[in-house]
């Protein structure tokens, strides 16, 4: 089917609420039944809002009213699951909280689903925060969001029956390495008694995910779903536990292809296919086994039967230490691109597109209140999900009952199954698909409150995707005494036991001659360590990206000196640099006790790097970084502040800064023969296009002066006045008709009132 672009544009808005865009990346996914309007009690809600959390390396916006991501991402700027955070690749168009149920008899699906079906509004009081501190408390991770909303408003515009529901909801992000690849989200779903007593009420999760948004014509057609877990029947989804998927025997052999996606037992293309290994690792793929955190590796799992042991139970070492071992279901639907399925190398991501989208995006149900949904025949009993649904955008549910049968699993789409297989194994071809996970039933009295944790997880290929969900439930049960096997909700006891690093420096630079000038406060200085009870605060290290925020290059660090004025200059492994005096003490290196200062104009490290000069005309971004000491008897390596406080606009957008050329008041000026366009020839898949929206620079420019852009033919295309008393100016490529350039040659002329300069250049796009 061959689709047709719409663009919607947006038109005046007259009331408070915010109203999306019908428009993404060139198709409609949704028709428009109506506007938003406001429910009985909008006066006093809090105004619908965004908070973005970019502290990790899966940056995500988050509403007040039940949505994840922004489907607008391209022109606000806010990040939509950007993978990895800074690169400007969105793997999300929009994602919602649905919860279902029956009143009266009849289906009743609350939802934040595409307009009008947006369902779910702010709760009077809870304005929504995001930082170090939300609802009044220190933040669980580095970042909370904390948000409140509600349904219990009628909303004629999508026909919506109120079940009469309060979500408490709380986003939690880390920097830290191996925990920075999710983003989590715990719930607390309060009956607030409209319907009174409410039973097999199902908690779902919806993700319209469209892996490669880079590539700006049609990326989500080419995209497949799938479940990863195991589902309890004879009938599991994707039992791929022929070969040793974590290589627990050490031998290399893992049956995972190039990109790490694992091959079926039926394909004899697998290099690696041994009918003799299946099962060697004594467990299903669609189980996780994970350990103390503090323990030892998955090696000790290695030729199980030799050892004697069972996968999942603990291991005792000869020395008497023994390793926990939590052997439990995952629970995760992912979305990933299927541009070659046919192929044996199980091709995904746009990887020719820059940036490459290489990722893969899933959602895993944590924790859930709703009880252990899967038994054996041995009589174990675990937590697991109760339904895994997909369609694509040309059936859309439209009806409660229709959205009540999907995450039921008993719409007639989904075969008689509660979770799907994936599309090709049922004849469907790769296109434009949601996932919708659910758990329950859950039944909720009045005034009674269920708990639910969902992790959104980004990895490359399957194979990294587990892995970084398995450390999102590591995560959930450092410090608690709870385990998969045995779990406990986020109010029983401490979870999310992970180092907290200092807190992020107050950052600004600004350009100087040749070179950039940074200044940062010393706050990060004072920061407790609440969980070592102790100011661990150690040094920083100055960081530089050109192009975007992403790819940081370190170019100084710094370690502070508790006892004297001035700081520890050091390398990237630790080792101290300064000079000596001549009595052999430490020459310290001048930064000031309340604000920190450093000049990049280009050097040579203590440590024997060389740092280039920043690039005139080149767009860049800084960052500090503050880092604690890490405490090796615990365990824990040192902790960095995220890479955070560059430039941003109040939409969060990465802002570069430019450094200034080399003349000087007073030096002489260049001559108007030294204009150039930059880049020249433009080139519209350049990287530069990566990140920022079609423009070419003028540069070397009087501060006062008039540019006149005309085509080959002597056409006036533009005309543009300079005024502010820089050496650059910018063309957005926008003709004085408001219409986009073609590809071609073409004339400027840049006059200062007494002379005149004629240049070319091109644009190919």
């Amino acid at each position: 089917m061959q689709l047709k672009k719409y663009i919607h544009w947006k038109v005046a808005q007259v009331t408070c609420l915010t109203l999306f865009l019908s428009f993404s990346y060139g198709r409609e996914k949704h028709s428009t039944r109506g506007q938003n309007v406001a429910g009985k009690a909008a006066a006093t809600r809090p105004e619908k809002a965004f908070y973005n959390h970019t502290t990790n390396n899966n940056w995500m916006a988050v509403t007040n009213y039940g949505g994840y991501g922004d489907p607008n991402s391209p022109s606000t700027g806010r990040p939509s699951a950007q993978w990895p955070g800074g690169s400007g690749n969105n793997y999300l168009y929009d994602a919602g909280l649905w919860i279902g149920t029956e009143i009266g008899g009849q289906p009743a699906v609350t939802t934040y689903f595409y307009s009008p079906d947006q369902e779910w509004l702010p709760t009077v009081g809870f304005p929504g925060e995001l930082g170090s501190q939300v609802n009044g408390k220190s933040a669980k991770s580095i970042e909370d969001s904390y948000v409140v909303f509600d349904d219990i408003d009628e909303r004629p515009e999508s026909n919506h029956t109120p079940i009469g529901l309060k979500v408490f909801q709380q986003g939690l992000t880390w920097s830290l390495p191996t925990y920075d690849d999710f983003i989590v989200f715990e719930y607390k779903i309060v009956n607030t008694g409209l319907n009174g007593d409410l039973e097999d009420v199902f908690v779902s999760f919806w993700y319209d995910i469209d892996v490669a948004s880079s590539d700006d014509t049609e990326p989500h057609i080419d995209d497949l779903v799938d479940y990863d877990g195991w589902d309890g029947v004879d009938s599991n989804t994707d039992i791929l536990d022929v070969v040793d998927p974590m290589d627990l025997d050490n031998d290399g052999l893992t049956g995972y292809d190039e990109y790490g996606i694992p091959y079926l037992k039926d394909q004899p293309q697998n290099p690696n296919y041994n009918p003799s290994k299946a099962e060697q690792d004594g467990f299903y793929d669609e189980w996780a086994i994970i350990l103390d955190p503090n323990g030892d590796t998955l090696q000790w799992q290695a030729d199980v039967e030799e050892l004697g042991r069972v996968a999942g139970e603990n291991a005792v070492l000869d020395d008497g230490t023994v390793l926990i071992g939590y052997l439990y279901p995952r629970i995760m639907s992912y979305i990933y691109d299927g541009d070659n399925p046919g192929s044996s190398s199980n091709d995904y991501g746009e990887r020719e597109k820059s940036p490459t989208n290489e990722g893969f995006l899933g959602g895993q149900i944590i924790y859930t209140d709703a009880g252990k949904q899967i038994t054996e025949e041995n009589g174990k009993s675990y937590m697991g999900g109760y339904s895994h649904q997909w369609w694509n955008w040309e059936s859309d549910p439209g009806t409660d009952k229709d959205k009540l049968d999907y995450i039921k699993g008993q719409h007639a789409a989904s075969q008689g199954k509660k979770f799907l297989n994936n599309p090709l194994e049922l004849g469907y071809p790769q296109f434009d698909y949601r996932f919708l996970l659910s758990t329950g039933p859950f039944n909720i009295p009045e005034n009674d409150t269920i708990k639910v944790v969902f992790a959104v997880v980004c990895g490359t290929g399957l194979r990294d995707l587990r892995a970084n969900a398995e450390n999102a439930v590591i995560a959930y049960y450092s410090g608690s005494d709870c385990t998969p096997m045995d779990p406990c909700d986020f109010d029983q006891g401490s979870h999310w036991a992970l180092p907290i690093p200092p807190s992020v420096p107050l950052l600004s630079y600004s350009p100087i001659s040749g070179g950039m000038n940074l200044v940062w406060d010393n706050s990060a200085e004072s920061f407790y360590d609440d969980a070592q009870g102790v100011n661990d605060f150690k040094g920083y290290q100055v960081y530089r990206a050109t192009y975007g925020p992403q790819d940081w290059e370190l170019i100084a660090a710094f370690e502070k000196n508790s006892t004297r004025a001035g700081s520890y200059v050091v390398n990237i492994n630790g080792d101290t640099l300064n000079q000596k005096d001549s009595d052999g003490n430490w020459i310290m290196a001048t930064l000031p006790e309340v604000t920190n200062t450093f000049s990049d104009t280009g050097f040579v490290t203590p440590w024997g790097d060389t740092v280039s000069a920043p690039v005139y005309g080149l767009p860049y971004y800084y960052c500090v970084s503050a880092y604690d000491s890490g405490h090796p008897d615990a365990g824990l390596a040192p902790a960095f502040s995220p890479l955070s406080n560059y430039n941003k606009s109040a939409g969060n957008a990465p802002i570069p800064v430019f450094t200034k050329n080399l003349y000087e008041t007073g030096d002489t000026q260049p001559a108007l023969s030294d204009v150039l366009v930059v880049p020249n020839p433009y080139l519209g898949t350049a990287k530069w296009e990566a990140q920022y929206e079609d423009r070419i620079m003028f540069k070397n420019l009087p501060g006062l002066c008039k540019i006149s852009i005309f085509s080959l033919s002597g056409d006036l295309v533009d005309e543009i006045t300079h005024t502010d008393g820089s050496d650059i100016e910018y063309w957005d490529l926008i003709t004085r008709n408001n219409q986009s350039v073609v590809s071609g040659l073409y004339i400027f002329v840049v006059e200062d009132g007494q002379n005149k300069h004629v240049g070319k250049f091109s644009i190919f796009r």
